[in-house]
Formats: C-alpha cells, sequence, structure tokens
C-alpha cells in the first residue's frame, strides 16, 4: 500500500495563494480582453478638444502660462483663507479642499489640467464649487444667523457676481446676525 504524504498547513496556504493568484490573473485577463473588444471608439482627448469651444481652448492653454494673482483681488483670496482658517464649523477635508481652491486661484499655473478642463476653464467654477459646499454645510448645521460658514457663503456670493455668475440663494432666508 502506498502511503499519501501529509501537507502540512504552510504548503496548503501556498496552493491556495496559487490557486487564488491564478484565478485573479485570469478574470482580470478576461475582463480587460471583453473591455477591449467592445464596439464603442476609445476616447481620446483630442476629440474632446478638437470640439471645445474656442474660448475654453484658449483658456486651457493660457492658464497653465498664468502669472500668480496680484493685487486687490489677491488680497480678497488672502482674507478669504483667513476666514477659512478660523472657521471650526468646516471639517479639515473641508477647509484642505477650501485652501486648495484658493491656492489655484492665487496660482492659477498650478491648477492640474484635469481640474482646468472639468472646470471648463473659468475660475468661476472654483468659486462656485467653494459657495456651495460652504452653503450645504451652513445648512447641514441647521442655518446659525452667526455663523462663520454663513460670513464666509455671503463673500463667495459676492465674489460669484463679481465672475458674472448668480449668488447662490441659500442665505436668503436666514435673518441678519
Amino acid at each position: 500500500m502506498k502511503k499519501t504524504p501529509v501537507k502540512t498547513n504552510m504548503e496548503r496556504q501556498r496552493t491556495l495563494a496559487l490557486f487564488f493568484g491564478v484565478m485573479a490573473v485570469a478574470i482580470i485577463g478576461g475582463v480587460a480582453f471583453w473591455m477591449s473588444s467592445s464596439d464603442s471608439p476609445p476616447s481620446t482627448t483630442s476629440n474632446i478638444v478638437s470640439t471645445a469651444d474656442p474660448t475654453m481652448v484658449a483658456n486651457l492653454t493660457a492658464i497653465p502660462q498664468t502669472a500668480p494673482l496680484t493685487g486687490a483681488a489677491a488680497d480678497e483670496l488672502r482674507a478669504l483663507g483667513a476666514q477659512v482658517a478660523g472657521c471650526g464649523e468646516y471639517s479639515d477635508a473641508r477647509r484642505r479642499q477650501m485652501n486648495q481652491h484658493i491656492r489655484w486661484l492665487l496660482f492659477p499655473a498650478e491648477t492640474p489640467q484635469q481640474v482646468i478642463m472639468a472646470m471648463e476653464a473659468t475660475n468661476r467654477s472654483l468659486i462656485f464649487g467653494m459657495a456651495d459646499f460652504t452653503a450645504n454645510q451652513w445648512v447641514f448645521n441647521q442655518r446659525p444667523p452667526r455663523s462663520c460658514l454663513r460670513d464666509i457663503g455671503l463673500k463667495l456670493n459676492e465674489m460669484l457676481v463679481a465672475a458674472g455668475q448668480e449668488p447662490l440663494t441659500t442665505y436668503e432666508q436666514a435673518s441678519q446676525p
């Protein structure tokens, strides 16, 4: 009678790891093959740019070469940054996001191309983003009239109007502090 060797626990783990590794590679390979054989043509950024508004295309090339903001506009953004820093009603993640948007407005050349494309190459999109999540947090906090979020939101509304965009109406229902 032939004696079957007993596998150790370590050998079983190696066998299972090898089996699952081969299965994972097979699944990933199958999905990659399936996706590459779909009927839709691959998208390219050249298609997007070639059909884009000429003004947006010009902005996409100009923004990465733009000098840092100076003067009263830069001072206004730095003051907004100080308000954000002093507002304990933002989460750390939201404060970082606000600071990043302010930084991109101050130093446009640092704005990643994907962000420039997503915001349609206008600063209004960055300002609107800050205004929108500030307003949402203020509403979530049950609209306290003496909130630093409200003060920042009202300032962002002024900036939206100056940039040619409608202000958010979120603060109209609140009483003045």
